[in-house]
């Protein structure tokens, strides 16, 4: 108010005031300025405190020099402080970080990038003043000290941990590498079921990675399809889980079904980990479970056998003198009818009787083997016709050019080929096509076969019949094994059991392999014979010519029936259908497994969604070279006429003589008739 009216005043008074007003506000900047050098001394103090008490080397740059550094720098690169300040930083770098880029140029690109008010954290590789290199995490800063600005670089070594995550990582890929190579299959298993890792040997075992298997609910589900054996196994594996004792008891088997549905024997166990999670550790066992099987099978049949042997040899002797004296009782009752038919019925119970004894000889000791030099595509060949040329079973044959000889008793042969036959021929009452192939194979160890590693013959013989239950394949060699489940296919009896006998003793192997409601096929491996030696005692025997096979496409089945029997008499192989589609599936089938028909005889005019046109041109498409004769009733049909212009190479018309189908196959396939 003073200072208002003396301003007011003038004169003198109002120029005093306001020197009085510039003396107060020049004292207020004066304490204000110095208070904030006070503060700014103070800070700087204590910035300077922290700088150099840190135990991370601490750089201040200007202009791309260093200007000032803390004691830990001159720890961490090995030097004295002049040989740091006023130098280029790029003197402690190497000419290339390990990503392989230059030092230089992204040190700049960092400097650039934090001078503009980015700050930077990285990784960065340091070379010491003695030339080692460090690892080192790096934080670059903008600061303003004084009014200027300068660059902060904090520097932390951390060499020892990298050093020590290193070893870490080179011990986890050990692990790694020490799981992948394992020769059993692992599973990591988190606590929440969840599969977080599955070795090559697991995958190769079962099929099943990650994608297919992602945790144990899947893994079980897809394992274990049928319902009341996975609950078993889920059971004992929640036993486990919870029983640290029963984790370091046996392991546990299971029969496992693959990716690809074959079923795998295998033995599992589980090892709980500190972390919580499991182990899941499993070892395919098939292998050495169906050896041990094989062995067990022929150890108990060998003991039954030597039973067998003892008991046939002694009934042999009672049989001979029961047989003698009804044979004498028959001789001296001539006339006395009704006796005399009595004493033949019992004579022909004791020739059962003696067959029966044979029979169990066979089994025990083999029969004595006689082993000569044959070729089992002509025994099994000729063994076939025999059995089914009354029959109404259907067959095909399918022998190798070149099989090799196999040097075996060929009655003993001819016996076992009998029994399978017989057995086929009751698993297909209302009847069906028995097919029979004989191939040169060299066993190894990946076919899983009980044989040596070297050339053998296999004889495999397939029916279409009802099937044997899984459930008693493993028993099917055992003797007078039966069971009323087996439906069509009867109490085995002695038969296959002699089989196996018979084929074990030349050194060979057999097994069965069968589907319920599809079939059952019989495969014999015989060892082959080697070349030296065999001169021209095979000479005559290895010319095993191939037979022809037929396809009859028609849909009255009086008729197919008849084609049938007139080419089964010419000599030919015959297969009939009475549709399109299911000639087109047939062809495409024996196509694809390289035995394709040699000729197909068609009706054109037969009915359905593939017609008999239709199917012609749909087997012409796949086989090109497909040779097909037209059967019609119509001889004004245009087909008929004109074969050539439908994909006919003849016809021959209805009704037909035998010598018309001989005739136009002959014309047809180009030989003078059918191979036998």
């Amino acid at each position: 108010m003073v200072k208002d009216k003396e301003k007011k005043g003038g004169g003198l008074l109002g120029e005093l005031a306001e020197i009085r007003e510039q003396i107060e506000n020049f004292e207020k900047s004066t304490t204000y300025r110095k208070l904030a050098e006070i503060i700014l001394v103070e800070g700087e103090q204590r910035y300077r405190a922290l700088f150099e008490a840190a135990n991370d080397a601490i750089l201040l740059m200007q202009d791309d020099h260093i200007i000032d550094c803390n004691p830990k720098t001159l720890e961490i690169f090995g030097c004295s402080k002049d040989r740091v300040i006023k130098r280029y930083p790029e003197k402690f770098f190497p000419g290339f970080q390990p990503d392989g880029n230059p030092s230089s140029a992204l040190a700049k690109k960092r400097t650039g990038l934090a001078l503009a008010g980015t700050p930077q954290f990285f990784e960065w590789r340091y070379r010491r003043y003695d030339g080692t290199v460090f690892d080192a995490e790096v934080s670059l800063n903008r600061v303003e000290l004084s009014g200027k600005v300068f660059l902060q670089a904090i520097v932390r070594d951390v060499t020892k941990r990298k050093r020590a995550e290193e070893a870490l990582q080179t011990e986890r890929e050990n692990f790694e590498a020490l799981l992948d190579q394992a020769p059993f299959g692992m599973v990591a298993i988190g606590t929440n079921g969840v599969f977080k890792y599955i070795n090559p040997k697991f995958k190769e075992f079962f099929g099943y990675d990650l994608e297919d298997v992602p945790n144990g609910k899947e893994w079980v589900k897809r394992a274990y399809p049928d319902p009341f054996y996975r609950r078993g196994v889920i059971a004992a594996w929640k036993q486990d889980a919870s029983n640290a004792e029963a984790r370091r008891r046996m392991p546990r088997t299971f029969v496992v079904t693959s990716k690809n549905g074959a079923e795998k024997i295998a033995d599992f166990m589980m090892v709980g980990l500190q972390t919580g999670d499991y182990l899941m550790t499993c070892e395919d066992i098939t292998e050495r479970k169906r050896m041990a099987d094989e062995l067990l099978k022929a150890q108990k049949l060998e003991s039954i056998g030597i039973l067998a042997g003892g008991v046939a040899h002694d009934f042999n002797n009672i049989l001979t003198v029961i047989m003698g004296n009804i044979s004498l009782a028959r001789s001296c009752l001539m006339g006395q009818d009704v006796v005399s038919q009595r004493l033949a019925e019992a004579e022909k119970a004791c020739i059962r009787a003696k067959d029966l004894t044979r029979q169990l000889l066979t089994f025990s000791e083999g029969g004595g083997a006689m082993k000569k030099i044959i070729n089992l595509g002509v025994i099994a060949r000729d063994t076939v016709r025999q059995l089914l040329r009354d029959s109404t079973i259907d067959y095909e044959f399918f022998p190798a050019h070149d099989l090799f000889p196999v040097e075996a008793d060929e009655r003993q042969i001819r016996q076992v080929i009998t029994n399978v036959i017989t057995n086929a021929r009751e698993a297909m009452p209302s009847g069906g096509t028995l097919s029979v192939s004989a191939e040169n194979v060299t066993s190894t160890p990946k076919d899983e076969l009980p044989l040596l590693e070297r050339a053998y013959v296999r004889l495999s013989i397939q029916d279409n019949g009802s099937g044997i239950p899984k459930a008693y394949l493993s028993r099917i060699f055992d003797p007078y094994f039966t069971t009323k489940e087996l439906g069509n296919q009867k109490g085995m009896g002695l038969g296959l059991a002699i089989c196996y006998s018979i084929v074990n003793k030349h050194k060979g192997f057999i097994d069965v392999q069968s589907t319920v409601g599809v079939g059952t096929t019989v495969n014999i491996y015989l060892p082959a014979c080697d070349d030296e030696g065999l001169g021209d005692v095979f000479e005559g025997t290895c010319d095993l010519a191939v037979k022809q096979t037929i396809l009859v496409v028609d849909n009255e089945k009086m008729v197919r029936d008849v084609m049938a029997d007139m080419l089964k008499h010419l000599g030919y192989g015959v297969r009939c259908v009475g549709e399109g589609a299911e000639a087109l599936r047939l062809y495409e089938g024996a196509l694809h497994s390289n035995r394709p028909f040699d000729a197909v005889i068609m009706d054109p005019g037969v009915p359905g969604d593939i017609c008999g046109k239709d199917a012609i041109k749909r087997i012409l498409e796949i086989d090109p070279g497909a040779r097909v004769i037209c059967a019609s009733g119509h001889p004004d049909h245009t087909v008929m006429g004109e074969p050539e212009e439908h994909g006919f190479q003849d016809t021959v018309s209805k009704p037909y003589q035998i010598n018309d189908v001989a005739q136009v196959l002959v014309k047809v396939l180009g030989s003078g008739g059918p191979a036998a």
